[in-house]
């Protein structure tokens, strides 16, 4: 698309090149307040994810043992467990 507009005459080409900026500055400014805002369940580190693992294999507590399944779950895949 910015071959064409490279086309255009000068006064066309400057004001549709200011929206396109202008464009993608807003889209930048939403999707970073947005990262902010939401709530995210980020992806862990091996050595979390380890961790996790070698207390859920010296449990003995069955519920404690089913919540650090989902935990290790939600680590490695991230948000995509929940879709």
């Amino acid at each position: 698309m910015t071959g064409k507009i490279a086309h255009l005459p000068c006064s066309l080409n400057r004001g549709v090149t200011g929206f396109m900026l202008h464009s993608q500055m807003q889209n930048a400014k939403a999707r970073a307040k947005t990262s902010r805002t939401k709530k995210s369940n980020p992806r862990l580190s091996p050595k979390e994810l380890r961790r996790l693992a070698d207390r859920m294999v010296a449990s003995k507590d069955p519920a404690e043992v089913e919540r650090l399944k989902k935990e290790l779950e939600r680590g490695f895949y991230g948000d995509l467990a929940h879709a």
